[in-house]
């Protein structure tokens, strides 16, 4: 559990810890004991008190919202350039996901080439669950400006940073300021590199959640793939939301189990694509003799994995890259219009995917 120092007691002159105390039926101390993470508060308690902060706008004064925050990535002027803060997806590992660091080397490296700084990085998750530290966060100009990894299907979340700060989402699908790879264009040459190979029975694994306007753009770019190529679509062929190595093992064995199998998989992420493949060997089934698997992404375990996958490259260094100079375009210029910027993707060929066997 992150720390907060005990400075922050020490409020701003509308909301005091006297205010949260009496919202919330507790003692002074009690939520003094909450702000400063004391252990021995109930869960019971301390939920009580975080809503009341979340409530109320509490936050501590400047001075301690520098130290709050300067935990997180050393908010400060000690650097002549930027602020800049990175907000995490909860489901991101910061430092096991190979996606991430990709895209994440991007971003630092492009920062430090303009001589500008990494002030700060939290999931969406902590700072839901901290109202201190997102009214902190908030509350007063401490960044310059903010990338995301969580666009607008997270609202309220989202209104509230870009009411704070100039923003930029990694990803996303609305009508935010956002750089992206070219997903729509990655099923397609998936679909087309399978159904070259004489496949026709695809499915599609993983992927985002399926609400029209934040959808992840694979699983429909997939669905109208199929409908142009007059491809089967087949319901059962497409399951599992997100994009981890546990979603494409449990869907590999699902459609194994299926009356009917699909002859090829196509899949939202490289990681779920070596879940599909561990489910598909362990079943004693042949990738590719009796089913092929292409992933997307392209991240180094694509080309180290039993055997390599044929996966859609996605740029990742320069999606960080650009995340920052579309940020900084927005620093410069708040009232530039919003738009999207989709990098091109390519096919990579390896050894999941091969000719569809003829069978008797």
């Amino acid at each position: 559990m992150s720390k907060i120092y005990s400075v922050v007691i020490n409020v701003n002159a509308s909301i005091s810890l006297k205010d949260v105390a009496r919202l919330a039926g507790v003692s002074f101390k009690t939520v003094s004991n909450v702000v400063n993470q004391v252990e021995h508060v109930r869960p019971q308690t301390r939920e009580k008190v975080l809503n009341a902060i979340r409530e109320l706008g509490y936050r501590p004064n400047a001075d301690a919202r520098r130290l709050v925050l300067g935990a997180r990535g050393g908010i400060g002027r000690s650097h002549s350039g930027l602020r800049i803060g990175c907000i995490l997806r909860d489901q991101i590992a910061k430092y096991q996901s190979s996606y991430f660091t990709g895209v994440f080397a991007g971003i630092e490296a492009e920062l430090k080439d303009r001589g500008h700084f990494l002030a700060f990085m939290e999931s969406r998750e902590e700072l839901e669950r901290n109202p201190l530290l997102f009214n902190a966060l908030t509350g007063e100009a401490m960044l310059d400006g903010v990338i995301s990894f969580v666009g607008t299907q997270e609202r309220s979340f989202w209104n509230r940073l870009a009411s704070a700060y100039p923003l930029v989402a990694i990803g996303g699908r609305g009508k935010e300021l956002r750089v992206d790879a070219d997903k729509s264009e990655g099923v397609r040459l998936a679909v087309e590199h399978l159904s070259g190979l004489g496949h026709r029975n695809l499915a599609f694994v993983g992927g985002g959640a399926a609400d029209l306007e934040t959808a992840d753009m694979r699983p429909l770019a997939f669905l109208a793939e199929l409908a142009a190529r007059a491809l089967p679509i087949e319901a059962s062929w497409r399951g599992g939301i997100g994009f981890g190595f546990e979603v494409g093992y449990e869907e590999g064995k699902r459609l194994l189990a299926l009356p009917r199998r699909p002859d090829a998989i196509v899949c939202a992420s490289d990681l779920t694509a070596i879940g599909v493949v561990h489910a598909l060997l362990s079943a004693g089934v042949a990738v590719p003799g009796e089913i092929s698997v292409v992933g997307y992404d392209d991240i180094p375990e694509a080309r180290l994995v039993h055997p390599p996958l044929t996966t859609i490259h996605v740029p990742l260094e320069e999606l960080g890259r650009e995340a920052v100079r579309l940020l900084l375009s927005r620093i410069a210029d708040p009232g530039a219009p919003l738009a999207a910027r989709l990098l091109p993707v390519g096919l990579i060929p390896r050894a999941s995917t091969a000719r569809k066997s003829a069978t008797p």
